[in-house]
C-alpha cells in the first residue's frame, strides 16, 4: 500500500461506515492500522 492511497481508503471507509449504519466513532487513521495489521 502507498500512503498516496490513504485518502482514498479513508473515503471508501465513510462509505462502508454509512452503509452498515454504524455510527462513525472509529476513525480512518485507526482503521488503516487495523488494516495494516491485517494486511501482515
Amino acid at each position: 500500500m502507498i500512503a498516496r492511497d490513504k485518502p482514498a481508503l479513508s473515503q471508501l471507509t465513510v462509505e462502508i461506515e454509512g452503509k452498515g449504519g454504524r455510527p462513525h466513532l472509529v476513525t480512518s487513521d485507526t482503521l488503516w492500522q487495523q488494516f495494516g495489521r491485517m494486511s501482515r
